[in-house]
């Protein structure tokens, strides 16, 4: 009888569990299904989606035939010179094993090729549940559901996360989840061991996030600073989840760039990780040893943040004097017949009018001011600094997106969190408020509008 019970009470809860995973992958795989049969002009043709999509799989073919996973060049690039790229190893592994399995059957070759036209879509699905699994300490369990399904609706991503391309944006994408997750859960955790284990967690999935694309120190400056902001605010009990994130950090790029750079370990490079990376995490370790050697000077908050600004100049100052273009865009050397190229990348291009802003951006109109008014309606409490992490981070990213349309895909996914909270808390307000059929067709109404909303608009 006790093992009966055992099953029956184990029942519930795998299913409480599988329920909203099946949903949110549903959702992802449903739109992306739409997109295959009806909006697919590029698979349908043998194609990829771009010419990065074609590069990424001439680099793992050259890895699988020559073994050199230090060797970048591509040889037959930019002929009879040669060429190389900044990207890093973890797409082409998860590609390779992507492939492996497919390759039996049909050749390397052919199963390489699928594996680039699925494996952003794959990531989509991973992506969904890392947001799904971010929101849960803000919202209730339907309501982080609706944020992974609508990661679904979100222009942003699914402008890089459709089938044929095989690059890395959705793998940032879904590094950025896991991050601004942990940093969630540093931040509303009561007990400090599982705060603590959560901000060493998170520095080591910041470092992961560095390795495949630097622009993710965008999404760590913002984890960074709201923690350091939260000391400046609170002090001592947050001195000690501070200094974990930044160990995790400094150790998971010290693995990160023996790894990838091998005997290249001191090589500087500012748009591949390097040891230039390396040395801004020591920096701050620097910082932080050094405000827990201070702590019975920094009693109040003006101290605090006074320190911290003038900590964060010396950093600035010592990573200029010893990296001196650490400041300068990567762009800044490149040939300038070469840039023309840039200027027709689309996802290097600004959003030219109020329309374009809708359909890859429009949910932030939505999503910011809901999350700013969490934050000043929980504050001071633990919930309030989270979604000061959401707001903040929206508004960050829209101002990148409105200059570069590739960080729409990060408005998205941050976007999701703050309109299913929207969401949640509107249908609990009608519910409360009209009966059937009024309430059915009001919350109806409602999720139209706050889902897509902005996008119908753009695109009308």
């Amino acid at each position: 009888m006790e093992k009966q019970g055992q099953s029956g009470g184990a029942g519930p809860e795998w299913f409480a569990t599988a329920l909203p995973v099946t949903v949110v992958l549903a959702s992802v795989a449903f739109v992306h299904a739409v997109w295959w049969l009806v909006g697919d002009n590029v698979v349908v043709h043998g194609n990829l989606a771009d010419s990065d999509g074609y590069a990424r799989l001439v680099r793992v073919l050259r890895l699988v035939e020559t073994g050199g996973w230090f060797d970048i060049t591509l040889p037959r690039a930019n002929w009879p010179y040669g060429g190389s790229l900044h990207w890093t190893r973890p797409l082409d592994v998860i590609l390779i094993a992507l492939a492996l399995p497919v390759a039996a059957f049909t050749g390397f070759a052919t199963a390489l090729y699928w594996a680039g036209v699925m494996v952003s879509p794959l990531l989509h699905g991973l992506l969904a549940l890392a947001v799904m699994w971010a929101a849960r300490p803000l919202l209730t369990p339907p309501g982080a559901v609706i944020a992974g399904a609508l990661t679904a609706l979100q222009f942003g991503i699914l402008g890089y996360a459709t089938i044929g391309h095989a690059d890395h944006h959705v793998l940032i994408g879904l590094i950025a989840a896991l991050a601004i997750g942990l940093t969630i859960r540093a931040l509303t955790e009561t007990g400090d061991d599982d705060a603590n284990r959560h901000a060493l967690a998170l520095g080591v999935v910041l470092a992961a996030g560095i390795w495949v694309g630097t622009e993710v120190q965008v999404t760590a400056g913002l984890c960074l600073g709201v923690m350091g902001l939260r000391w400046a605010f609170e002090g001592e009990a947050w001195l000690e989840r501070n200094r974990r994130l930044v160990l995790g950090l400094t150790l998971g790029l010290v693995a990160a760039v023996a790894v990838e750079r091998g005997p290249d370990v001191l090589g500087v490079q500012y748009d591949r990780i390097s040891i230039v990376h390396v040395t801004l995490a020591v920096l701050l370790m620097a910082f932080w040893r050094a405000a827990g050697a201070l702590r019975n000077r920094l009693r109040g908050l003006f101290s605090r943040l006074a320190f911290g600004a003038l900590g964060n100049v010396a950093i600035i100052a010592v990573m200029v004097a010893v990296f001196p273009k650490v400041l300068v865009s990567p762009l800044k050397d490149v040939d300038p017949v070469l840039l023309g190229i840039f200027d027709a990348v689309a996802e290097y291009a600004p959003m030219s009018d109020a329309s374009h802003f809708l359909v890859y951006a429009g949910a932030a109109l939505i999503a910011l001011p809901w999350a700013a008014g969490r934050a000043k309606g929980d504050w001071p409490g633990n919930k309030a600094w989270a979604w000061l992490l959401i707001a903040a981070a929206l508004a960050v990213y829209t101002v990148f997106a409105v200059n570069w349309i590739r960080w729409s895909l990060y408005v998205g996914l941050v976007s999701a969190v703050a309109v299913a909270g929207l969401l949640v808390w509107a249908d609990q307000a009608i519910t409360r408020r009209f009966a059937s059929p009024t309430r059915t067709l009001a919350i109806t109404a409602l999720y139209l509008v706050l889902a897509v909303g902005p996008f119908l608009i753009g695109m009308a």
